[in-house]
């Protein structure tokens, strides 16, 4: 059981070690591009310029693969298909967990008109999304969204 539980504290370690990785380039990278952090929030939700939004999703997304890939220790074979599903499912989990924990660390960092006005994060999410159509706030959430699950995946191989 403590070899299980090492398992999962290392797959946990190295999620967030991934996903703190390839926010922090991603940002550097749109920095130097020419849009600092204290602006990307003025491109994403008042211009909603989706080249500032795809950008950070692909630098995401590969940072994420390239880290994950080099982390994980390759392909292991499960020994019953209900190991296999409770990998999955808890891969899944942790994935959805780190998702949210990064969705909330956004609308705390980009809603504070929303908040001020005592808009809940589902409906700020919802409101960019459907009502505004921002193309820019849909790949940004898309970027910080992608890292957890591919970190996971990784880790659970």
């Amino acid at each position: 059981m403590t070899e299980l539980m090492g398992l999962i504290l290392e797959a946990i370690g190295w999620t967030v070690v991934i996903i703190l990785l390839s926010q922090v380039i991603s940002f550097a990278i749109v920095a130097w591009l020419g849009v600092p952090p204290s602006k990307i929030e003025h491109e994403i939700e008042e211009k909603q310029n989706a080249a500032v939004g795809a950008v950070f999703f692909m630098i995401t997304l590969t940072v994420s693969l390239f880290v994950s890939i080099l982390s994980s220790n390759g392909f292991t074979d499960v020994e019953s298909f209900a190991t296999g599903a409770m990998w999955i499912l808890g891969g899944v989990a942790l994935g959805t967990i780190f998702a949210f924990v990064n969705i909330f660390i956004v609308f705390r960092w980009m809603g504070r008109q929303e908040r001020a006005s005592g808009e809940t994060m589902y409906r700020y999410i919802q409101r960019e999304l459907i009502d505004e159509r921002n193309l820019a706030f849909a790949f940004f959430l898309g970027a910080i969204s992608v890292a957890p699950y591919i970190a996971v995946l990784f880790q659970i191989l």
